[in-house]
């Protein structure tokens, strides 16, 4: 074999190399992410967030214990982590906008059901316990599965979601924001079982515009994001820790 044989021999297993090191890539998180800073995309639609008041990206994926980090644009990253299959268990953690910074992503929990472990709120306690303000956003058409939550200095000062099985979390009174909506779900409080049926009967169903619209009004609406004065930026993905796997 000559040396120029050699050469080209070598210049092609490098190519296939490429070629194999980029299928791999591509398979594992389901897209090729992408690490060219983009301009912010909307989303929300079936789907949940955490809205996290902070400007500090990395601080949040060192709060959740994110592992496998990647570097990732909006496009990309919003393409894997809402991914059902292959990005289930992975959530992608936004460049901030204004004061938030948003984790997404197919892996983000539901609250507890009849048939469900929750591991929903210790989540919520945790980042609560490092941010000033973290808020909990779900809405998905298809499972007629609406949620919401705020908290505020480690507390839960609010929490609601509504499913098949009707309220299934219902934490602190309605808000002013959510009462401006025509949202004004059965309060914890009310004892009395004829006052419980009334207030059934005056309950306003929730829906994905609800929810977008709470969103806008607590902090910012997902889809609302592609609207705002922002520059460029990149996030991260990443895979969520065992513990978001529960649900």
């Amino acid at each position: 074999m000559t040396v120029y044989q050699i050469i080209l021999l070598g210049f092609a297993l490098y190519v296939i190399l490429r070629i194999l090191r980029s299928r791999y890539r591509h398979d594992r998180l389901g897209h090729e992410l992408k690490q060219t800073p983009d301009l912010p995309l909307s989303f929300g639609k079936n789907t949940g967030w955490i809205a996290i008041k902070t400007r500090n990206t990395r601080k949040v994926a060192n709060a959740i214990g994110l592992r496998k980090r990647e570097t990732a644009n909006w496009w990309s990253g919003l393409a894997v982590a809402q991914d059902p299959h292959k990005g289930a268990n992975k959530v992608f953690v936004t460049p901030p906008l204004d004061d938030w910074t948003f984790i997404v992503g197919s892996a983000i929990p539901f609250p507890a059901g009849a048939n469900q472990s929750d591991s929903c709120t210790p989540i919520l306690t945790n980042l609560g316990s490092k941010f000033s303000e973290v808020q909990y956003f779900f809405a998905d058409e298809e499972l007629g599965f609406f949620a919401w939550a705020r908290l505020k200095n480690g507390k839960i000062g609010r929490a609601f979601a509504w499913g098949d099985e009707g309220i299934i979390w219902n934490r602190g009174r309605a808000t002013k924001e959510e009462r401006a909506l025509g949202l004004r779900p059965l309060e914890p409080q009310t004892a009395k079982l004829q006052d419980r049926d009334s207030a059934l009967q005056r309950l306003v169903y929730p829906s994905e515009d609800h929810v977008h619209r709470l969103a806008g009004a607590w902090s910012i609406s997902p889809m609302d994001i592609k609207f705002l004065e922002t520059s460029e930026g990149v996030g991260i993905v990443g895979t969520t820790s065992p513990s978001w796997r529960k649900h």
